[in-house]
């Protein structure tokens, strides 16, 4: 199955479980990563980004995977 898989789609994988797993121990705070209202004192431009990788929970994770 993984073998079907472009480089691409391994390397988007495996930053999608390494910051859930960074998020869930607390390394990664997820406040800061999530993607907040341009006009809140919140934002910041890289969170446009950042909130791709950001799930709630694993089935959240899996569920998008």
């Amino acid at each position: 199955m993984f073998q079907q898989l472009t480089p691409t789609v391994k390397n988007l994988l495996g930053i999608n479980i390494l910051v859930f797993i960074l998020n869930s121990i607390g390394i990664l705070p997820q406040e800061a990563l999530a993607l907040h209202y341009f006009e809140s004192n919140q934002f910041h431009f890289y969170q446009i980004v950042t909130y791709l990788f950001i799930h709630a929970s694993l089935m959240h994770l899996i569920s998008n995977m």
